[in-house]
């Protein structure tokens, strides 16, 4: 009688082997063990394993699915076949690695597209990365100066790591920036009468193209940091941000002297911006005023001006406080007569208004000086006058 029946195996009951990744591998060890199946008749049934792969059963085991083909022989030859899968899973996340910090210099269009090349610092996983993805590459004008830049990496199991460097974003001279002394939000007139006579409040302000850039006093001559009374550093005085890429540097100069300065930025290269301003107070004197007034003087007549030949406005002359009458443009005059004079100190003083502040010219800054003497009826000699604002 001969044995015309295979080996009797359900290979419903072969279930898929699955693993985790050894760690920094990208494969599994994996011990497979061989089924067993029966035969109609008596005598060994032999199970032979044959992965997809070629390798040997006992072989490591790669990131994915292997296949294992069972083949079940009795005694007398005959056969049946079985498949197993093998599933490993890679669950090792890889890790992501940048650059230090570095700088790059927008093209003649203000332009520079980055590239994940210039950010990635050897990434590694374990079963390689698939994918370099940065959180920004194109960089323009609006751009200048520093930029956090994430790099993510994925490996082919979608697993992911990130990490962020600074990129600080040059122009390269095709970016424009400005330099003016009006319009700022502290002082809008570039000739603002300060608290200080004799002195002129100014800001000065930078439209540049993004809020994250930094602007340097490159030079200075004449202009004042209203803190300390002195001029500002070069070199270490830094403008201001404000916001909508403008930056401010609100300083003080003195009349008929004014200020020039220059203001630079390491993220404009080449770039220099000058800026200079000169405004005038009024100086006005009284003149024929006689250095002693007794009671019984015969009357006389002083007249006033501005003794500054770039300032216009009124002249006016007050006496023990009262106006007197206004002169537009024109010396004034005023006439006394000591005998008539009470008992007592009596002022006289001239006062020069350049005219409203806000006009934006050096020639009328808005600022007002007073010049006094004091007439004494008792005949002393007149006092030193003195300027008030």
């Amino acid at each position: 009688m001969s044995d015309n029946e295979a080996p009797v195996f359900d290979c419903t009951t072969l279930t898929d082997i699955t693993a985790n990744n050894d760690a920094g591998k990208c494969y599994a060890t994996v011990s497979v063990t061989a089924p067993q199946a029966s035969d109609n008749c008596s005598g060994t049934v032999t199970a032979t394993g044959v992965r997809d792969d070629n390798a040997a059963l006992t072989a490591v085991y790669p990131v994915g699915t292997t296949t294992i083909t069972w083949t079940f022989t009795d005694g007398a030859g005959k056969k049946k076949e079985c498949t197993q899968k093998v599933v490993v899973s890679d669950n090792e996340d890889p890790t992501a690695s940048c650059k230090a910090p570095f700088s790059i210099t927008l093209n003649t269009q203000g332009q520079y597209t980055l590239q994940a090349s210039e950010v990635n610092n050897n990434s590694t996983d374990n079963c390689g990365i698939t994918e370099y993805l940065l959180s920004k590459t194109s960089f323009s004008c609006a751009d200048i100066g520093k930029q956090m830049v994430t790099l993510t990496v994925k490996d082919a199991a979608g697993l992911t790591d990130e990490c962020t460097v600074e990129v600080t974003v040059n122009s390269s001279g095709t970016c424009v920036v400005s330099i003016a002394n009006e319009d700022g939000p502290s002082i809008n007139d570039p000739c603002t009468c300060s608290s200080e006579q004799d002195y002129f409040d100014e800001e000065i302000i930078i439209t540049g193209n993004s809020d994250n850039e930094t602007w340097m006093l490159e030079t200075n001559t004449g202009l004042i940091d209203p803190a300390t009374g002195m001029l500002f550093p070069a070199m270490t005085t830094q403008f201001v941000s404000i916001g909508n890429n403008k930056y401010s540097l609100v300083g003080r100069h003195q009349s008929g002297t004014g200020y020039s300065i220059t203001a630079t930025s390491p993220l404009y290269p080449g770039e220099v911006l000058p800026i200079d301003n000169i405004c005038y107070y009024p100086d006005p004197v009284i003149l024929n005023l006689p250095g002693v007034v007794s009671p019984n003087a015969a009357p006389f007549t002083v007249t006033g001006r501005d003794n500054n030949p770039v300032v216009t406005g009124n002249g006016q002359f007050l006496f023990n406080g009262m106006p007197q009458g206004v002169a537009a443009l024109a010396p004034n005059a005023f006439s006394l007569a000591p005998k008539n004079l009470s008992q007592g100190t009596h002022t006289l003083a001239y006062r020069f208004d350049a005219g409203p502040a806000g006009s934006k010219d050096p020639n009328n800054p808005g600022c007002a000086v007073t010049v006094e003497r004091d007439l004494p009826g008792s005949g002393m000699r007149l006092l030193q006058g003195k300027r008030n604002p």
